[in-house]
């Protein structure tokens, strides 16, 4: 979760729609932003995750 693959920010940045008057040089900010917002998704998800129920969902009766 830590780690955005490279050519996924690339993409992500360049379907951003930025008009190209703006545009300038903000991979760096966009990525880092992405970046951000991914991990603190994460930790809200674990804060208030069932994931015992969670896991029995996904498992079923696989799950020992």
């Amino acid at each position: 979760m830590r780690e955005i693959p490279e050519p996924l920010a690339r993409t992500v940045f360049e379907m951003v729609p930025i008009h190209p008057n703006l545009l300038t040089n903000d991979y760096d900010y966009i990525f880092n932003f992405l970046r951000m917002n991914l991990l603190r998704a994460h930790e809200d998800f674990l804060a208030q995750a069932d994931r015992s129920a969670l896991l029995d969902e996904l498992l079923g009766a696989a799950r020992i």
